[in-house]
């Protein structure tokens, strides 16, 4: 952009690396002066409005959402950009209908599946995110992220074993998605729980140490994922490592401090403490 400025598509670039970065405010300033060089870019005043919405400028967001609308009403990606909007706008309700009408626009769309299944999965509508979910994989099998998805509304659905093999593939596709590590781990943790009622021990003990593992994997991957530390200070909760689950209880209370879950977890193995003087 310093060595050609008059480049529409430098600046759209640019504008989505600043969105990769979580950087909303360059992201806007870039899409801006790209479209005062390309005023009739659809998705480029869509992005906008996303952006615009992420920093609480709604009004703003309106305005670019109406232009990317009139200037591409039946686009499936221009949708797909202001179902986002919309979701960051926290209008949910919203978020589903636009996401829907990117569906319907096109049906080979994967990122609009994922966008819409991802978004049912948010709102515990598990069943009806697991037939779009298996058409993102079915459309993209190589989407680390619609493998994860799918794997969570499985799971949530009670199909562990195809939940399983969802998480497996997720991480196969892409090695470094500590979310879907996490999420490995705690299949394991559930087939653990229920070896352990059948009294098969052995089994039970192998699931917990690959549970261990896949948690392990994810924190390393990424050190601030409160989930991982939550799910780890479970499994040593149990026994005489006490003291190391409390710290990865108040280590995921310090990156999730909103999270009832992990409070209560932390309270229940103080609690147990104090029980056993």
């Amino acid at each position: 952009t310093e060595l050609n400025p008059d480049a529409a598509e430098y600046w759209f670039f640019l504008a989505k690396l600043h969105d990769t970065l979580k950087q909303r405010k360059e992201a806007v300033q870039a899409r801006e002066r790209g479209l005062r060089l390309q005023p009739n870019d659809a998705l480029q005043w869509a992005g906008l409005s996303a952006d615009q919405a992420q920093l609480g400028r709604h009004a703003l967001a309106q305005a670019a959402r109406c232009k990317a609308l009139e200037l591409a009403p039946e686009d499936s990606e221009v949708r797909r950009w202001l179902g986002l909007a919309d979701a960051l706008a926290g209008r949910t309700g919203d978020s589903l209908l636009v996401f829907q009408e990117a569906v319907d626009l096109s049906s080979s769309d994967v990122d609009a599946h994922w966008a819409l299944g991802a978004t049912l999965n948010k709102e515990g509508r598990w069943t009806e995110a697991v037939p779009v979910l298996r058409k993102a994989v079915d459309l993209d099998p190589q989407d680390p992220g619609a493998w994860n998805e799918l794997g969570k509304a499985l799971s949530a659905v009670g199909q562990r074993e195809e939940a399983f093999s969802s998480f497996k593939q997720a991480v196969r596709v892409r090695p470094d998605h500590a979310r879907a590590w996490n999420n490995l781990g705690v299949e394991h943790k559930n087939a653990a729980d229920i070896h352990k009622e059948a009294g098969r021990i052995q089994e039970a003990t192998e699931r917990i140490r690959e549970a261990i593992e896949c948690y392990q994997r994810a924190m390393r991957l990424d050190p601030a994922l409160g989930g991982a530390w939550n799910n780890m200070g479970n499994i040593l909760s149990v026994g005489s490592l006490t003291q190391e689950a409390e710290s990865h209880y108040r280590w995921a209370i310090h990156l999730k401090p909103n999270s009832s879950e992990v409070w209560f977890n932390l309270g229940s193995l103080l609690l147990g403490k104090v029980n056993r003087y």
